[in-house]
């Protein structure tokens, strides 16, 4: 190819001659047009759109399908909630010092709860302002629709309010159900308190899992005033409802209470009920007789040691007998101490006339008495209430024997009922439904609020540490699930549950130290837990996504006068929230003297950390944004090194001898034409990412602070090229035009070759599917070009007048300033050359010709590539943690460092579209419970976590299965199957028609996971007529993400899972920020080469076409392959992970790479001679530019080791600096001695026009020495007639 590499060159030599002399007479028009076309597209950095607020968009694979299944997510929530979370820990940052102790035994304040109630009543009392509007918390954060069914005038609500007022008269219920319900659960009102009339519920608490709902004072945070209300009747008024008199009187007819020996007085009030409704009174006639009442026909004796001699009592018209010991402590002993603490009866006067031996109280002498409905000292349910005995012997409606299996409030069910429909025939099937629908809220209601759960500030430390000890591994029971109806009913279990007794794992908001020795970390031991102290408490609620159309539905239903379809409104109200949320915190966070956290407050020996919707976003923003300062010193620094370079102004310094020197030097100083030569490319980097702007390419913050640095480590190096070439040639005995022409056809093509080959390898590189990586090569393959296009329009007009200022003798900087000089050409002395030729000529460049050198350098660069190869396989680390980027001594970083040492926890969603089937469709149903059957024998889930508990189809009492459960059993689902949690419903008519009842009456309160559509497709209200369920999701948790590895198995784990269950008609997969974030690490090593091999393309096919020398290119893409080869494995010791960003510097290595290499590899197939001697003029020819190249851009790299981010000095300073020395050895050092041994012969057309070395260079300092032996002219003749610009 030498004939046609001939004619390439020959052309090019044409082109590049033909411009110089346009440059020279164009001048002025050229600068012009360059410097207009640099402002116009500078302009558009003022319409760039900067993208950085979703981390998710800028890492993610583009072509994983993790990608289409994150923009599935947006379309239908939004894409990922904005989480909040807040920890309290000890003082030392990551120290596990115990909050709670089993050792410690004594009831004190816990303080440690108190500090987490305070953050807590911080966010939930949180009021800002966002354009002139009042907002709180409860507008920002993901929380469920009250179910119309629910609010004041609802069904439900009306419903219900009449049975709590019925069942206020019911004397049984009142006097001794509830009260020993009070007995166990003191948070109680004291006496029974119906709900009033029009009550409903207006708003439901945000979401959140916090450990202040294991405990009583849980109500205090977050809880509207109507659910308390709630509370103090919902457990008892669903006992009376649950449980029968048979049941009853079955579980406790045969308990037996042993009476200690000797005398005790045992108060009773005894009464009896008549199937009329009559209170008769009743007593025992003597200390061993029977109890007796009194009827209409005289006393009648009843027998309270044969349960089935009620017979006669019943024949007689008792219908109820109920026995009161009041004052007995719950906590009693066993049965074989006797009981004790008794206190006075309600009533206990016998019928006036009756005989006067007949006393309440009598003496007792060692004797056993079996009263049917006392406990025992291990109650059997909390919710018979301690002090309660009673023996039921019928239905209070239907006074029969034969129905007393009917429940206790069975007669105000059915009232209630009655009263709402105008309806009383049972078999109606409105009244049917009516009463199932109170049913329905019985029990639903039942499990609310925070009655039935202790208080910490009455429990020891040790006692705080065994309940979440207890509820932790009662949760994990694969035999008892421990749902709050459970803990209700059974004392030795022990829960923690949401404020509507949805379930939540202990592991998500505690954390501590096991008992056992090697235990995981707490909260990450899927087995059990078994802490013997707690470390750490953590509180985490979801705020909505901008994007989620659910939430413009609700605020546009909560404030209608505002419009709510702008994203950046809702945007900004949502970042509203979380700043000044961060101001509260930070506050505590600081220990400012206000809070309690300050030294000396009642949290001082705690620290509070936390992180809100906005933090990391924050964070990803503030760490990828320099300081002005830094980019303006960076730059003054650079401008200092280039004017310097160029000016030869620190040799001068000992070249100077008198004035004339002086005045000469100042002369043949070029300072100016560097300066100007960094200002232009800089005007190209403002440029290049205004025209991206314009452009529509989207930009984020780390493109926009990389780009600027990038492009001027890339572009300096040819300007430097562009100036020394002309420095050396410069022969004022020669015109401008010839100096030019002969700089831009030796030049030109090198400049152009290297611009080239950077823009094509990184549109080459474009193709890694990394949405940061595309916008960041895009938007450097522009500036390369626009640089490559303003070197020839701005800055060889100004080396044309800088050149012309030259030889019109005119000052460096003071252009209006001539020198007295007056020798026209001043030739250079071959003895007086610059040092760096000297060093060249007698040491560097023959060192390299000598054999066992060459074999030292190959040997070398072979033996450390072999290693970088090794290091880069075997011990680079993949992985980016947030702690890697944060700042020190910030808020977001303590936590992370917290969170990943103590708490390795991450959410996730798991989301279900219907898209063959609808959800009616008993398969689809089924595939979804399969799925969460399959994801909840995942060992990655957080230990005791179950997917079937949040999701709308199996999560317990308010699941769409449970309900329709409840109402199929109740009768009032005529005509359709069967189902519960586990088995779908098989008709799909019969879930049509009950989802709206559904919704209407529970469903809505699963808003924030659930998405319908309309017979046409479009997103409408789950509560809409025609409504159809098309997508749910499923909040979970993932566990034990200690090690990178741990991200990668996990997600591997879950999606063979959930895609084992997935088709074309059922949908299932995952999505949040670990399935985002780490997907780029499945491919890791493949982007890593993908990127390296089209980048090494780009160069191979530019270098050949400009070139078409086939073996250069190869050698030069060798060259560059090693030395991107060499940083990879230099990133371990660099203490840099693989990682989106340790990759994006990699790509940009191989431009940095080219700038070395290319320049050599032209000067030296373009040189004449033989190839050492040829070596040996490429070196005169690029040594000093590239020299001048990496020193400027080393030094302003290093700037950035004064940045106030970790990841900046690391990623950046060092990371390039470590890329341009290596890119400088192997392209000055390795290279000439490649190209001297199997270097591909000269090109011997261009030789002619090639000056010897000894005679081309001569720079101008050199020639200080001959003009001071030539004697001065005269005056007169001091002014050279030079061409003017």
């Amino acid at each position: 190819m030498g004939g046609a590499s001939r004619s390439l060159n020959s052309f090019a030599d044409r082109i590049f001659t033909a411009f110089a002399e346009f440059a020279v007479k164009r001048s002025l028009l050229l600068c012009l047009v360059g410097v207009v076309i640099g402002i116009a597209f500078s302009l558009g950095l003022l319409v760039a759109k900067v993208e950085n607020r979703d981390i998710n968009a800028l890492w993610v694979d583009l072509d994983s399908r993790v990608d289409d299944e994150r923009k599935a997510y947006e379309d239908i929530f939004g894409g990922d909630s904005r989480r909040v979370s807040v920890m309290v820990s000890g003082a030392a940052l990551g120290a596990g010092d115990p909050l709670f102790s089993i050792n410690d035994t004594v009831v004190r304040d816990n303080n440690a709860l108190d500090a987490m109630r305070e953050a807590m009543l911080v966010a939930a009392s949180l009021e800002f302002t966002y354009e002139g509007m009042n907002y709180t918390r409860r507008d920002v954060c993901e929380r469920p629709l009250v179910p119309p069914a629910l609010m004041p005038g609802g069904s439900s609500a009306t419903l219900y309010t009449a049975y709590s007022q019925c069942m206020s008269s019911n004397s049984f219920f009142t006097s001794l159900l509830y009260s020993g319900l009070r007995s166990v659960y003191p948070a109680l009102n004291s006496a029974y308190t119906q709900l009033p009339s029009g009550w409903g519920v207006t708003e439901l608490p945000c979401n959140r899992a916090s450990p202040l709902d294991c405990f009583r004072e849980g109500e205090e945070v977050d809880y509207p005033e109507e659910l308390r209300l709630l509370g103090h009747v919902a457990g008892p008024l669903a006992t009376a409802y649950s449980t029968s008199y048979t049941a009853l009187e079955a579980q406790v007819a045969n308990t037996v209470v042993d009476f200690p020996v000797g005398q005790v007085t045992l108060p009773l009030s005894v009464k009896a009920i008549t199937s009329s409704g009559s209170v008769l009174p009743c007593w025992f006639a003597s200390a061993t007789a029977d109890l007796t009442c009194l009827n209409s026909t005289g006393a009648m004796p009843v027998d309270l040691n044969d349960i089935q001699a009620t017979a006669t009592a019943v024949a007689n018209g008792i219908t109820q007998i109920s026995v009161l010991l009041t004052g007995l402590s719950p906590a009693l002993a066993p049965a074989s101490s006797g009981l004790t603490n008794l206190a006075s009866a309600l009533s206990s006067v016998p019928p006036a006339g009756l005989p006067a031996a007949n006393v309440p109280s009598f003496a007792v002498n060692a004797r056993t008495i079996t009263i049917g409905a006392l406990r025992q000292a291990a109650p059997v349910s909390p919710l018979l209430g301690t002090l309660v005995s009673y023996i039921d012997l019928s239905d209070m409606v239907q006074l029969n024997p034969t129905q007393s299996s009917l429940p206790v409030g069975a007669q105000c069910i059915g009232t209630a009922a009655a009263t709402y429909t105008g309806l009383t025939n049972p078999a109606n099937q409105t009244f049917q439904l009516a009463q199932g629908e109170l049913v329905n809220a019985a029990l639903f209601f039942s499990s609310l609020g925070y009655w039935w759960r202790p208080s910490y500030r009455q429990m020891t430390q040790a006692q705080i540490v065994e309940h979440i000890n207890s509820a932790a591994n009662s949760q994990v029971n694969p035999v008892v699930r421990a749902d709050a109806r459970q803990c209700i009913l059974n004392a030795s279990i022990r829960c923690c549950q949401t404020w509507n007794g949805a379930f939540i794992s202990t592991a998500i908001t505690t954390a501590g130290k096991a008992q056992s020795v090697g235990r995981p970390v707490s909260g990450t031991d899927f087995t059990s837990m078994n802490l013997d102290s707690i470390t750490l408490l953590q509180n985490g609620w979801e705020d909505y996504n901008a994007n989620n159309p659910l939430w413009q539905d609700q605020l546009e239903l909560v404030f209608p006068n505002i419009s709510w379809t702008s994203q950046d409104r809702r945007e900004g109200l949502a970042t509203a929230f979380d700043n000044a949320l961060t101001v509260e915190w930070l506050k505590r966070y600081n220990r400012e003297v206000e809070t309690g956290f300050n030294t000396g407050g009642n949290y001082s020996s705690f620290r509070l950390d936390f992180t809100t919707g906005a933090s990391f976003s924050d964070l990803l923003e503030d760490g990828t944004r320099l300081e002005g300062g830094l980019v303006g010193l960076s730059y003054g620094i650079m401008a200092f090194i280039v004017i310097s370079q160029l000016g030869n102004y620190i040799p001068a310094l000992f070249r100077i001898k008198d004035s004339t020197t002086m005045q000469l030097f100042f002369v043949n100083s070029h300072g100016s034409l560097g300066f100007y030569g960094l200002l232009v490319i800089a005007l190209g980097s403002a440029a290049g990412i205004g025209f991206a702007a314009y452009v529509q390419i989207t930009l984020n913050a780390l493109t926009i602070n990389l780009v600027p640095f990038v492009a001027l480590g890339l572009g300096i190096d040819d300007m430097f090229v562009l100036a020394h070439t002309m420095i050396t040639l410069n022969d004022r005995s020669r015109s401008v035009a010839d100096i030019m022409g002969e700089v831009l056809r030796l030049a030109g093509p090198s400049v152009c070759l290297t611009s080239f080959a950077n823009a094509v390898a990184f549109i080459l590189i474009y193709y890694i599917p990394i949405a940061a990586v595309r916008q960041l090569v895009l938007v450097l393959m522009i500036s390369v070009l626009i640089n490559l296009i303003f070197l020839f329009l701005i800055f060889v007009p100004l080396m044309v007048w800088d050149l012309r200022r030259n030889h019109a003798n005119r000052y460096d900087i003071i252009y209006a300033k001539s020198s007295k000089v007056t020798k026209k050409t001043v030739c250079g002395d071959k003895y007086d050359k610059p040092l760096l030729d000297v060093f060249i000529d007698k040491i560097y460049a023959p060192l390299l010709s000598m054999k066992v050198v060459k074999v030292i350098v190959i040997v070398c660069f072979c033996a450390f590539f072999g290693w970088a190869l090794w290091s880069g396989i075997v011990k680079t680390e993949q992985g980016l943690r947030t702690s890697d980027i944060a700042l020190k001594n910030t808020y977001q970083r303590d936590l992370a460092v917290l969170a990943e040492a103590r708490f390795p926890i991450q959410r996730a969603n798991l989301l279900t579209r219907a898209l063959g089937y609808n959800f009616s469709d008993p398969r689809a149903q089924q595939l979804l419970l399969n799925t969460l059957d399959s994801l909840d024998e995942s060992p990655w889930l957080v230990r005791g976590f179950r997917a079937h508990d949040v999701n709308f189809l199996s999560n317990g009492s308010a699941s769409i299965l449970s309900f329709y459960a409840r109402l199929h059993s109740a009768g009032v689902l005529p005509g359709c199957p069967a189902a519960n949690v586990s088995y779908p419903i098989q008709a799909e008519q019969c879930y049509t028609n009950f989802f709206p009842q559904w919704y209407a009456q529970v469903g809505a309160g699963l808003y924030p996971y659930l998405h319908c559509r309309n017979s046409s497709g479009g997103r409408v209200s789950c509560g809409s007529a025609g409504a159809i369920l098309t997508a749910s999701r499923t909040g979970y948790y993932l566990g034990n993400l200690v090690a990178h590895q741990d991200y990668l198995d996990a997600i591997t784990d879950v999606r063979k899972r959930t895609d084992a269950y997935s088709n074309n008609e059922v949908n299932s997969f995952s999505v949040g920020f670990p399935f985002s974030f780490w997907e780029q690490y499945f491919g890791v090593e493949t982007t890593l080469i993908a990127a390296i091999g089209f980048g090494l393309l780009g160069v191979f096919v530019v270098t050949f076409l400009f070139q078409l020398n086939p073996w250069l290119s190869i050698i030069v893409c060798s060259v560059i392959l090693m030395i991107v080869v060499e940083t990879v494995g230099l990133l371990e010791p660099m203490g840099i992970k693989l990682n989106a960003l340790s990759i994006t510097n990699i790509v940009i290595s191989v431009g940095m790479a080219v700038e070395f290499v290319a320049h050599y590899a032209r000067a030296f197939i373009v040189a004449p001679g033989p190839r050492d001697k040829r070596m040996t003029i490429a070196l005169h020819e690029m040594l000093q530019p590239m020299i001048n190249g990496a020193l400027s851009t080393i030094t302003a790299m290093s700037v950035l080791a004064l940045a106030r981010y970790p990841f900046f000095r690391t990623y950046y300073a060092l990371m390039f600096v470590v890329i341009v020395l290596i890119s400088f050895a192997n392209g000055l050092l390795l290279l000439p001695v490649v190209l001297s041994l199997v270097g591909p012969g000269g090109n011997s057309g261009n030789a002619a026009k090639v000056k010897p070395v000894d005679t081309e260079v001569g720079l101008e300092l050199t020639e200080i020495k001959t003009e001071l032996k030539s004697p001065p002219e005269s005056s007169e003749n001091s002014s050279l007639q030079t061409e003017r610009p």
